[in-house]
């Protein structure tokens, strides 16, 4: 199966680069195939999921990658979703089999331009919904999601951590911390990333390594003896019915030499790294 290529690659790149800039208001790129394997932007806008789905045809394999401004008790941030629309009338076999594979080339190339948060496919308008989307962001990062189309003000301000909504603890990477937190995600059971406080910093937490290999590996990584480790993992497991399932946890590893004070203050903070960093566990 050949490449994906992009029709004019520079246009593409721009708007996405809109989408990622807080002061554009655009917030949606919809991509459409212009031959077998060439892909093309079809159309952008700043009227979120709504008007990005109007363009949706039952015919057709489209793409597309949407801005949501994402919001939880502590924290107001903004993602940036990758969308597969893969129409009802769509014939199977090698178109959708070409759309899937397709599908993983352009994940690469938008990340050169935006960070990727999470992903979805959808099939009816009907289903893509923003309680799909919502369900989707969580799985990534929990939290209760606002429709696409934030408005101007609320975009910038998410980004720059305004409006009293921001979280006390703040991400030294923000977009790698999200790129790990989503590779275990969505890469599968044994996957894992391991983030801790940045070193004379209270409230600021950085990633400190990902990987896979499950508990066996994520064991060897314990922290030295004056930090403390946040490890995010996906885990397999066969409940009763013996189809595996996937559970996502956090553990908190403590060197030795962390004292009483600092602790207490992960026990505190690990409270609020599951509810704004994690998806569920």
């Amino acid at each position: 199966m050949n490449r994906l290529e992009v029709k004019n690659q520079d246009e593409l790149e721009g708007t996405l680069a809109k989408i990622h800039d807080t002061d554009s208001n655009t917030n949606w790129v919809r991509l459409s195939y212009d031959s077998k394997n060439v892909i093309m932007v079809e159309s952008s806008g700043e009227g979120g999921l709504a008007e990005f789905r109007e363009g949706l045809q039952d015919d057709l394999v489209q793409f597309g990658v949407l801005d949501f401004f994402v919001e939880g008790d502590n924290y107001a941030t903004h993602k940036v979703v990758l969308v597969t629309w893969i129409g009802t009338d769509v014939p199977g076999g090698l178109t959708k089999a070409r759309a899937a594979a397709h599908r993983k080339e352009l994940r690469d190339i938008v990340q050169e331009t935006v960070n990727v948060a999470s992903e979805l496919q959808a099939s009816t308008k009907e289903e893509l919904n923003e309680d799909m989307v919502g369900q989707a962001i969580s799985r990534t990062r929990g939290g209760v999601y606002a429709k696409a189309g934030a408005s101007h003000s609320a975009k910038k301000s998410a980004s720059k951590g305004g409006s009293g909504t921001a979280s006390a603890m703040t991400m030294s990477d923000p977009e790698a911390v999200d790129a790990a937190l989503n590779e275990v995600a969505t890469g599968g059971a044994d996957h894992w990333c391991i983030l801790a406080y940045v070193k004379g910093k209270k409230d600021e937490v950085e990633l400190i390594r990902s990987g896979d290999g499950g508990l066996s590996a994520l064991g060897k990584e314990w922290p030295p003896e004056d930090r403390a480790y946040f490890c995010y993992c996906a885990i397999s497991y066969k409940p009763g019915n013996d189809v595996p399932q996937t559970k996502y946890v956090l553990v908190t590893l403590i060197g030795d030499g962390v004292s009483p004070l600092a602790r207490a203050r992960t026990s505190g903070q690990r409270v609020e790294l599951v509810r704004t960093n994690t998806g569920p566990s």
